[in-house]
């Protein structure tokens, strides 16, 4: 299957039709990265193939996040750079009959936003920001555009972030001190934090389970 120089992360559509990869193509500089989100079509057999590639508006895309509905994609770029390429979240819609792409607005958010997740309602977004300490919080609208809501604090380094199946609870690995901050999520959407767990040696990523009991760390 052909992907880009560096895959970082790809998500599956809801229907099943479509899954969308980033490319993180590392260089010396943020400005030899290659901005661009793939999209390939799923076939009955369940085989990928790519049908085209959409700059993101962001340098080095690392991690993607798919709306419930299926109508929006939000992904996480690392780095801002000197092609005026901005770092933050960009926003992307996607047609639901043929999973085309359509690039909407790019969000800045904290520093090396490094993960980006929507809640199960779709109402809310939170982005992790490696270099700040802390994760944006955003509401979502009807159009799928973000307003800041907040931030709260993480560990150090956040690499990565994963919200239960039950919408009520968040997670973020912190690969800076070896830990895993579990936050609450409030009506307002706002994340509320409730400790951290010391995990195994620079955590790189964190999963929860469907019934929402147990945590993972990759480390």
């Amino acid at each position: 299957m052909q992907t880009g120089a560096n895959p970082a992360d790809i998500k599956v559509h809801p229907n099943g039709r479509f899954a969308y990869m980033t490319e993180r193509q590392g260089g010396a500089s943020p400005s030899t990265t290659s901005h661009t989100l793939w999209r390939y079509a799923i076939d009955l057999m369940g085989g990928m193939t790519h049908v085209w590639t959409l700059k993101t508006a962001g340098a080095s895309p690392v991690l993607v996040a798919l709306h419930p509905t299926g109508q929006f994609i939000y992904v996480a770029n690392l780095y801002a750079d000197e092609e005026l390429y901005a770092d933050g979240v960009s926003i992307i819609s996607v047609d639901p009959i043929s999973g085309a792409l359509t690039r909407r607005a790019t969000v800045a958010v904290g520093s090396l936003p490094t993960a980006v997740a929507v809640d199960h309602t779709g109402r809310f977004a939170y982005v992790a920001n490696r270099s700040y300490r802390q994760m944006s919080m955003y509401s979502i609208a009807a159009n799928g555009m973000l307003t800041p809501i907040g931030v709260v604090g993480t560990g150090n380094s956040a690499v990565s972030l994963a919200i239960d199946s039950t919408g009520r609870f968040a997670y973020v690995a912190n690969s800076g001190d070896d830990t895993l901050s579990a936050y609450k999520l409030a009506a307002d959407g706002k994340l509320i934090l409730l400790g951290n767990t010391a995990t195994g040696r620079d955590p790189q990523s964190v999963t929860v389970d469907s019934t929402g009991q147990f945590a993972y760390a990759a480390n």
